[in-house]
């Protein structure tokens, strides 16, 4: 999205990118690994097309799974329902301006 007061240089993915199945792999190896949660924060995770994939297979091993984001995504109450669906349980929203930052944090489900 390329917000000027975020602190990452977003664009184009890198070459260097995991592919899905490596984000997969990923999720897995957390999993063996005894990990509890997972966070997402960006630029903006929730535009990102493997986004909801990674949440559910996340959700599926008993993660909790969280995302810190614009919200922006999340203005249509649909794909607010498909996140929760898919084991979204947290998420947090960053109000920014030039001049300064607020979080607001809302639990999905408990």
């Amino acid at each position: 999205m390329k917000c000027k007061h975020c602190y990452q240089r977003a664009g184009c993915p890198l070459p260097s990118e995991l592919t899905l199945e490596e984000k997969l792999k990923v999720v897995e190896e957390l999993d063996k690994a005894g990990i509890a949660s997972l966070a997402f924060s960006g630029g903006e995770p929730t535009i990102h097309p493997d986004y909801l994939t990674v949440v559910k297979a996340a959700a599926k091993r008993g993660f909790y799974m969280a995302v810190a984001t614009n919200g922006w995504k999340y203005a249509d109450i649909e794909e607010l329902k498909k996140a929760v669906e898919a084991g979204l349980r947290y998420i947090e929203v960053s109000v920014d301006s030039a001049n300064h930052a607020l979080k607001l944090s809302k639990v999905v489900f408990s």
